[in-house]
């Protein structure tokens, strides 16, 4: 049987570091670090690797194709598995 591929949507969340130190406070900043800290501290107690993601903007020219891939490379994980 071969896998379906389903998108899923809000799963995670992306913040620019620029945006970051644009729009928030000294104090904003510490509570987000804070608590991306507690959130990795959190995995690693539960033997939960720290996850590491490549980001494409969407408006992007070759947003696209990398989409396609990722479709591709998740579609080969699920025939694989058969």
């Amino acid at each position: 049987m071969s896998k379906e591929f389903q998108i899923k949507q809000g799963t995670h969340i992306v913040i620019k570091v620029d945006d970051i130190k644009k729009y928030l406070n000294e104090f904003e900043k510490r509570v987000l670090m804070n608590s991306i800290k507690k959130i990795e501290e959190c995995r690693l107690s539960e033997q939960k690797q720290l996850n590491d993601y490549y980001v494409v903007n969407r408006d992007e020219p070759y947003a696209t194709s990398v989409f396609l891939e990722i479709v591709n490379g998740e579609m080969k994980k699920g025939n694989d598995n058969e």
